[in-house]
């Protein structure tokens, strides 16, 4: 997923990957619908492995609405809660209250053009990965009313034009980083009822 180059002669085993692995079911996914869409270009390619591992991570055949997620016949930039730039880089994965459920997978940090990530109102649980340090043109951060659990990633401090972040109804622990502060452009900071913070 790290490589910008991926074409479909990556995938000549793609029948004996372990099917435990969201990226792993991305692409076979994708494989899947290369077969009946050639036209896959290496752009899109990416943007459908990075989307497909984030919709696999969080239980996606179960969301309340997966509008043209996984089609082979719709661009990714067109999948429900899904904004791209003018370049057809995701810009914005805005899916709350839509009942994901499962982690934030790592592979979050490589949607490096993501200005918005709004996924409140969800059943997420695990820590919110550090990768979440990776979104430097971020400005836009809301996973409140989630389960994510574990400390508030220090990462965040990396997110120095951010401008709205919600932890609020969480189960984060530990004390508030003070790296967070490095976020120089924050209007709006929400903690609220992330009761088992400190500090």
């Amino acid at each position: 997923l790290h490589d910008n180059s991926l074409t479909a002669s990556i995938y000549p085993n793609v029948d004996r990957l372990p099917v435990c692995d969201p990226a792993n079911l991305a692409v076979i996914s994708l494989a899947a619908a290369m077969k009946d869409n050639e036209s896959l270009i290496t752009g899109k390619e990416r943007r459908y492995l990075l989307l497909a591992t984030f919709y696999f991570a969080t239980n996606g055949a179960n969301w309340t609405n997966d509008e043209n997620w996984l089609s082979s016949e719709i661009d990714a930039c067109n999948w429900l809660g899904v904004t791209c730039g003018i370049e057809n880089q995701v810009t914005g994965l805005d899916l709350p209250q839509n009942h994901l459920r499962g982690s934030i997978p790592t592979e979050i940090g490589l949607l490096t053009s993501l200005d918005v990530l709004s996924l409140a109102s969800n059943y997420l649980e695990g820590q919110l990965p550090t990768e979440i340090g990776n979104l430097l043109v971020l400005r836009d951060l809301n996973i409140a009313s989630c389960l994510l659990s574990g400390e508030i990633p220090s990462e965040i401090g990396q997110l120095t034009i951010l401008e709205n972040l919600n932890l609020d109804a969480n189960r984060f622990n530990g004390s508030i980083p003070t790296h967070m502060f490095a976020c120089r452009e924050l209007k709006s900071l929400i903690l609220g009822r992330a009761l088992e913070i400190t500090g």
